[in-house]
């Protein structure tokens, strides 16, 4: 295939160390699975990312926490937090996801260069963590949709018991650990099955309880911030620092996803390279969680319930929709976890457990971690988790952004990620800078909870440019930093 010198990804000397990295032989650092993407590997486009999108932002875990925000906040503000939460960690995805589609790389692999060949698996778990914890929960919300489900058809033959419960939950959990493992392109056609289906039933939700509980659309959005009485009191800063939290995850591996994307060879800039992503992710992320935020405080208001799926058995509607919002109920927990909280983690563990384990194990790893995390005790603090969350994660994507676009310009020696001994080896596999960086970032973040994952991104970002300007660039032989700032 002809390789166009664009702006973009497969440059000729970035195809060419691709290509490089294809014949290495297999070893811990070279697993099939973590290799670069070549251009035939390639077939997302921007409408497709905006599908998944929609997909894995069709969220329960957001009508909680609409419905959690309720009534520390208005309406008006929850919404606002929402959106301007998610706006945010778009922003950091356009930056972090042009590594994959610049090289093709997927997050575990890039790491190598900010962390060192073996420091990689520190942040790379870390980040696995909430993924899985998240694909935990929201296996649980769609195992009890299914459980409910059974009984209502049943008409309680089935127990619909918490043993019971568990039994569909491991089932529900292997299900979607199976989807994964079948590749990109089963998932993105699971996407595009679901994500219709799901918007038409949340619509259905939000017109019933509008409807029962006699509320208009201004009704709800005039609603004002209440007396929390023995509740948490949260503020606006707050509640938008949990809104990051849960994507903060995909902003660290979005290249995972972006590094099948086609590459556009009239995009001779960065912005035309990443146009068609800002547009997608905008409308399939702001738009789709702030009307299920919308949907979780309405029913807070009309029902005094936070749990989705009791929400939907409680409403009353005919036994025909009852059973069709349960059906979709566990579909949006499926489309969710399979691209954004199975697909990260197995990465992951298929990089830790390089060349033993793949990406098929490394997606049974994370389902047996998931179910062993029992995240069903969360429920009641799912605000708080997420604002942890996006301390955790801040400092790494904010050492990233710093290393790849401030400190390297955007150059990699590719072939050198795949090396024990290439530069990225820093001190027998482990840069002191990049860990010296999430430490003091993390650390931040915990004092300033309010905006967590900003200052800790900011404060490592700063942090690690310093530490490998003035030190570690030189003595770790950095050369695209040597280079770049002409250091002696």
């Amino acid at each position: 295939m002809e390789v166009k010198n664009t702006f973009g990804m497969f440059d000729p000397e970035v195809h060419a160390e691709i290509e490089a990295v294809h014949q290495m032989p297999k070893g811990r650092l070279v697993a099939e699975d973590l290799k670069p993407t070549r251009l035939d590997d390639r077939n997302l486009t921007a409408v497709d990312m905006g599908i998944m999108w929609v997909g894995m932002s069709v969220l329960l875990t957001t009508f909680t926490i609409g419905s959690t925000l309720y009534p520390s906040l208005s309406v008006t503000s929850i919404l606002w937090a929402a959106a301007l939460g998610n706006f945010i960690v778009i922003v950091v995805m356009l930056f972090t996801g042009d590594i994959g589609i610049k090289y093709g790389i997927p997050m575990a692999v890039y790491l190598r260069a900010v962390y060192g060949t073996v420091g990689t698996h520190v942040p790379s778990i870390i980040r696995s963590l909430p993924a899985m914890f998240w694909f935990g929960f929201q296996s649980f919300l769609g195992a009890s949709a299914i459980n409910s489900l059974l009984y209502i058809l049943t008409d309680g033959g089935w127990p619909g018991n918490f043993v019971t419960m568990l039994i569909v939950l491991i089932i529900f959990i292997f299900v979607q650990a199976y989807t994964t493992a079948r590749g990109i392109n089963a998932i993105v056609w699971f996407e595009k099955l679901v994500s219709p289906l799901m918007i038409a039933i949340a619509l259905y939700m939000l017109y019933w309880i509008m409807t029962k509980a006699g509320l208009s659309i201004g009704d709800i959005l005039s609603v004002s911030a209440g007396d929390v009485g023995d509740g948490p009191q949260y503020s606006f800063s707050y509640a938008v620092t949990s809104c990051t939290g849960y994507w903060a995850t995909m902003s660290i591996n979005i290249m995972d996803l972006t590094r099948f994307m086609k590459v556009k060879p009239t995009a001779d800039t960065w912005f035309k390279q990443q146009r068609g992503l800002f547009i997608s992710q905008t409308i399939g992320i702001i738009t789709t969680i702030v009307f299920f935020c919308f949907l979780g405080v309405t029913a807070m208001i009309a029902t005094g319930l936070w749990n989705p799926i009791d929400v939907i058995v409680d409403m009353g509607a005919p036994i025909v929709l009852t059973c069709g919002a349960l059906i979709i109920a566990m579909l949006a927990q499926w489309s969710t976890n399979i691209a954004a909280n199975i697909l990260p983690p197995a990465n992951i563990w298929a990089n830790v457990f390089a060349p033993k384990i793949g990406f098929k194990g490394g997606c049974a790893i994370s389902g047996i971690i998931a179910f062993g995390m029992c995240t069903w005790a969360f429920g009641n603090y799912l605000v708080t988790v997420f604002a942890y969350i996006g301390a955790g994660l801040g400092g790494i994507a904010g050492s990233m952004i710093a290393d790849y676009y401030i400190m390297r310009g955007r150059k990699l020696k590719l072939t050198d990620l795949y090396k024990t001994d290439g530069q990225y080896k820093y001190a027998n596999g482990w840069n002191p800078c990049g860990f010296i960086a999430y430490a003091v970032g993390f650390i931040c973040g915990l004092l300033i909870m309010d905006w967590s994952f900003i200052v800790s991104a900011i404060v490592a970002g700063v942090v690690y440019s310093l530490t490998m300007r003035f030190w570690g660039a030189k003595k770790y032989n950095q050369t695209e930093i040597i280079e770049r700032f002409n250091i002696k």
